[in-house]
């Protein structure tokens, strides 16, 4: 696919992943919301990642304008939020300002909709934002999500990830990227609204994931998602 560009984290195969890119970039520009790496492991056990139980954690990392991104300070280190418990383990390699900008993009989304688990339902802002970091499709299949909690329902542990690579497809006409990711919800807890521990037996373990996100007007945002493995990638 012309103007495709590719970085990965050590050891990884490069011409694997541009190879999804290609494969799945009808889905990247369907505009579909999908279910989510980030949707909630409650309502759909094919959830990615989690963190604390605090939800008090700092604001989410902002996608950044166009070109403005220093590639050297995209690191894990930065990406990490130690107060809400979301580690970033690694970053690709040789990344470029656009790609960097990709990954800044896709750690906010994350941030965002793993805040919105962690915190009681009906509790906190919500939704709130939701627009700055994903697409109107993704927006609702999220929303449809949470609405389906029960009053005070949350979810409780830590969530490490790994940014295993991210590809990029910048043309005038279509801009998308692809971000796959490893992410390890440890032993995470899912409570009811009474307080009482409801954990499905696949919400914990590691979850290998492509991310689609779309160029639009104000930044970067994620789009939909597509599960790869489950308990076989390594953070």
């Amino acid at each position: 696919m012309a103007g495709a560009r590719v970085a990965a984290r050590r050891g990884r195969c490069v011409a694997g992943v541009a190879a999804v890119l290609v494969a799945v970039s009808v889905v990247a520009c369907s505009g579909s919301g999908g279910s989510g790496a980030s949707a909630n492991p409650s309502v759909s056990a094919s959830a990615s990642a989690t963190a604390s139980g605090s939800t008090s954690g700092t604001a989410p990392v902002s996608a950044s304008a166009a070109g403005s991104v220093d590639p050297a300070q995209v690191t894990a280190e930065s990406l990490s939020d130690e107060e809400l418990g979301y580690t970033v383990t690694s970053v690709p390699e040789g990344m470029d300002a656009v790609q960097a900008e990709v990954v800044q993009a896709y750690v906010a989304y994350d941030q965002f909709t793993w805040r919105l688990w962690l915190t009681p339902a009906g509790t906190g802002t919500g939704m709130e934002g939701a627009e700055q970091v994903m697409t109107d499709a993704k927006r609702q299949s999220i929303e449809d999500q949470y609405s389906e909690l029960e009053q005070g329902q949350h979810l409780e542990g830590q969530v490490r990830t790994a940014i295993l690579n991210v590809s990029v497809d910048d043309q005038p006409s279509s801009s998308h990227a692809v971000v796959m990711i490893c992410a390890d919800r440890g032993d995470m807890k899912d409570y009811n609204g009474a307080g009482q521990d409801v954990t499905a037996s696949d919400i914990s373990g590691r979850s290998e994931r492509v991310m689609y996100l779309l160029r639009t007007n104000s930044g970067w945002k994620v789009d939909s998602e597509q599960p790869v493995s489950q308990n076989e990638c390594t953070v």
